[in-house]
């Protein structure tokens, strides 16, 4: 089948001359991001770009996105989005017959989207723009439903490719390439293709077509066998993702003399067991990610289970020195009594010897001291406090 290339990138803005340049394919459209003026990635962001681009014979297709998860908003987030990017288009003399691309940069299960909530974010943007006007991207459970309820007109699909079944029922209508990157002007991009009859329907504003000429065996559309031109100098995002990541496609003009064929290298699979293992592949990773969740989980609780322990084992510790800071030795109250013993004995000695001696009164030294032995007797022998509790 015949498909014409094209290509989207975010990294910033390519002149007629580098797209001119770039010969391993013949780039007729271009999607860019439209919708925040003050990012670079914008097309909206370089005065004169969208004329320029196409006055060289070639059509720009817009595309709005400020996350990877946009369709979890549902309606009021469709209305917004369209809103916003309706009237950046505008301010760059985008035609208001050509649709405005509304994206979902994960699979839906994978990001925790409901199918309902999905397909409500697009009926806000139709409510804005109209049906006619709204393209949707994203993996094939997105596109696949946006076609089956008739949410959207246009249809890019990422991930595999389609089936030669899918082509025949008139979806997607452009494909972005699931394999690699290309560099025209030393910019990293996506290879996107479209399928015979798109891009003369959106120039012509026509309705999407409803299906494909498919043959039996025929070779799927090429993806390049390794990236041409020289790597980009900074970070760049191609793919529609990213904080304000927004992005819209441009129709090239025609080829000169020197363009060669795109390379026939194996092109990705496009069969329905493809897109099932796709689906597969990325239902396992959510699940390995649960997994260490949960992992994670279970080692916060240990360590927080040892922290306890190591808790009671202080607590048990300090009891202990509290305990026996309120001990009272024995050997100290056999020490003190030896010595108030001691004490009485010559106080009893003194007041025999004075006795015998014919007084009668007795010292106020020695009345002083028998009081003084007596009280610290009472004091030692009478139980403590703790001693009468436990009693």
């Amino acid at each position: 089948m015949d498909v014409t290339y094209g290509a989207d990138y975010s990294a910033g803005e390519l002149s007629p001359a580098e797209l001119d340049g770039f010969t391993t394919y013949d780039l007729r459209f271009l999607f860019r991001y439209i919708g925040w003026p003050d990012n670079p990635k914008c097309i909206s962001h370089y005065p004169g770009a969208y004329h320029t681009l196409v006055d060289s014979g070639r059509t720009v297709l817009l595309v709005v996105q400020e996350g990877e998860t946009d369709p979890a908003g549902g309606h009021d987030a469709g209305v917004a989005m369209a809103q916003r990017a309706r009237d950046d288009a505008a301010s760059v003399g985008y035609p208001d017959s050509l649709p405005i691309f509304f994206c979902a940069d994960s699979w839906l299960s994978i990001a925790g989207i409901p199918m309902d909530t999905a397909m409500a974010y697009l009926d806000g943007a139709a409510s804005v723009l109209g049906k006619h006007r709204v393209g949707a991207y994203g993996f094939r459970d997105f596109i696949q439903a946006a076609k089956e309820g008739e949410h959207a007109e246009w249809l890019w699909l990422c991930g595999a490719a389609p089936a030669d079944g899918e082509l025949a029922q008139g979806w997607p209508h452009l494909y972005q390439w699931n394999g690699g990157h290309i560099y025209p002007g030393g910019v990293e991009a996506d290879l996107n293709w479209a399928y015979p009859g798109v891009l003369e329907a959106l120039q012509a504003n026509e309705p999407a077509p409803t299906q494909f000429p498919v043959q039996p065996g025929e070779p799927a559309p090429a993806g390049p066998a390794a990236p041409s031109g020289p790597a980009p100098s900074g970070p760049a995002t191609s793919s529609p993702s990213g904080a304000a990541a927004l992005s819209g496609p441009a129709l090239s003009g025609p080829a000169g003399p020197d363009r060669p064929a795109a390379p026939q290298s194996p092109a990705p699979a496009a069969t329905a067991e493809a897109a099932a293992a796709e689906a597969k592949q990325h239902a396992s990773e959510a699940k390995q990610q649960a997994g260490e969740a949960k992992q994670q989980a279970g080692e916060a609780a240990s360590s927080a289970a040892d922290s306890k322990k190591q808790a009671d084992t202080a607590q048990a510790a300090l009891a202990g020195v509290q305990a026996a800071a309120q001990a009272e030795p024995g050997w100290i109250y056999g020490m003190v009594i030896g010595f108030l013993g001691v004490a009485l004995l010559a106080l009893v000695a003194a007041m025999v010897i004075a006795s015998l001696r014919g007084s009668r009164v007795i010292s106020t030294d020695i009345a002083s001291a028998t009081t003084l032995i007596l009280g610290g007797l009472i004091g030692i022998l009478a139980p403590t406090p703790s001693k009468k509790r436990q009693q």
